[in-house]
């Protein structure tokens, strides 16, 4: 093992195609995946196609590691956005979640809409999306509050909603009109929705915003 490892570091002086197939291959194997993912970081665009090819590998864990790897160049590679949008509609929590991260860190606007679709999924999911979702709203805040307008209380985006308007509660000069919104959604029965109520309305503060949660 130490040996395929010490490989793996030799082959980012290499610096080709041949050397990120090998350490993306390698991701599969518990014990060196540690060295592949930090091979695959130093070869950077390098790496690219060798990553996309392996966001569709058999292994889940796999498949989540090429697309976190893909993150940084989502930005920069056609090709490396559409595997991590691709990646959306992966059966694994963790490659959704992978995806969601990548497409949330390189500020893509048209990702803001997965975030809000997938907020309500599991856990794991729903984390991912929290972030991505607050990371666009920052980039596209006319896009993020368009959320906000279409939203019901007691609806499926209501969560997505109240997470916009916590995150940009600091610079809308009409933040308390969206009060009345986050009372209703309180009694949600969705139980992060009324979390997220709760959170947006402390990001809110004022006498009006706080008095029914006190």
């Amino acid at each position: 093992v130490e040996a395929r490892r010490s490989a793996l570091r030799v082959s980012t002086f290499v610096g080709d195609a041949d050397a990120a197939r090998v350490a993306v291959a390698a991701l599969a194997d518990d014990s060196l995946a540690e060295q592949a993912e930090a091979t695959l970081s130093e070869l950077g665009g390098v790496a690219v196609d060798a990553l996309i090819a392996g966001s569709q590998a058999p292994a889940p864990g796999q498949r989540s590691a090429c697309i976190t790897l893909l993150g940084p160049l989502v930005r920069l590679h056609p090709d490396a956005n559409a595997a991590a949008k691709r990646a959306l509609g992966d059966p694994y929590p963790e490659v959704v979640a992978a995806a969601l991260e990548a497409l949330g860190g390189a500020g893509d606007r048209g990702a803001l809409g997965d975030a809000v679709r997938l907020i309500s999924a599991g856990p794991v999911v729903r984390q991912a999306a929290q972030r991505a979702l607050v990371a666009l709203a920052r980039h596209y805040p006319a896009d993020a509050l368009e959320v906000v307008r279409r939203a019901a209380p007691d609806g499926a985006e209501a969560e997505a909603a109240a997470v916009v308007i916590e995150t940009l509660a600091v610079q809308l000069p009409d933040r308390e009109s969206h009060i009345g919104f986050l009372h209703a959604a309180l009694d949600s029965p969705a139980a992060t929705t009324r979390c997220a109520a709760l959170s947006a309305l402390a990001a809110i503060g004022g006498a009006n915003a706080l008095e029914p949660v006190a």
